[in-house]
């Protein structure tokens, strides 16, 4: 699907991370850049295999594969159909499918999702901010936001590793989070600084430019991650 954080199964843990690092923009905050220069992503534990990966693709019913683009983010990605989807995903399944997506454009890689004994969620990996623009730019969010949102991008380094840890659900493609931490690099970003009603409403704005996608529901419960909602029978990507 037309990925990036950010709007379905898939995504709706990983999008709350990249959320995370855009909002940044949106709050005019700067960090140094040698805060940002921290070691590789956190080891989460999670180290899924490849019958994972087939298995999450499986239970979401989406054929995903690569096709020759036109050169360049926009057109991408390619989305046809849309169909039902009602299942339970474990945090091996969502790591493995996010880290076999093979697209050119895609802003996060070596992600790791944990989900915890009490249901919060943790996520580590890389995000590329180049790749970041691109990837809003693929999936047609305007320009002028994409500047507004990527404004800090200048000052960070090409990528980055993030860690995030909290709560995390989506009912009628409304995101409700509650982060506990989140690290970017180095630094830690405090709570203050990343309000969950900007958080709701990017995501909102990306699940909108995703035709054949909506969420219905999307819950942690005893330590795997529920969805209902729609979901594109198959899903055309441009490759690295």
């Amino acid at each position: 699907m037309e990925r990036g954080l950010i709007g379905g199964i898939l995504q709706a843990i990983g999008l709350v991370v990249v959320l995370v690092v855009l909002i940044l923009g949106y709050l005019g905050f700067v960090p140094g850049l040698s805060d940002l220069m921290g070691a590789g992503p956190r080891d989460l534990g999670i180290h899924p295999s490849a019958a994972d990966a087939q298995s999450a693709t499986s239970k979401i019913g989406n054929n995903e594969t690569t096709f020759a683009g036109t050169g360049g983010p926009i057109g991408s990605i390619k989305l046809e159909g849309s169909h039902h989807v009602d299942t339970i995903l474990t945090e091996e399944e969502i790591t493995a499918a996010q880290n076999a997506r093979n697209y050119k454009y895609d802003p996060i890689r070596d992600v790791q999702v944990k989900i915890n004994a009490d249901n919060t969620v943790e996520v580590s990996g890389r995000i590329s901010i180049p790749k970041a623009r691109d990837y809003l730019t693929a999936i047609r969010i305007p320009q002028a936001d994409i500047d507004k949102v990527l404004n800090i991008a200048k000052y960070l380094p090409g990528e980055a590793a993030f860690y995030a840890k909290g709560t995390v659900s989506m009912t009628n493609n409304v995101l409700s989070t509650d982060l506990s931490a989140v690290k970017i690099g180095n630094l830690d970003v405090s709570k203050d600084q990343l309000p969950s009603g900007t958080l709701a409403a990017i995501a909102s704005t990306i699940i909108s430019k995703n035709p054949g996608v909506s969420v219905d529901k999307f819950e942690i419960v005893d330590g795997k991650a529920h969805f209902v909602g729609t979901y594109p029978d198959k899903t055309y990507l441009e490759p690295n």
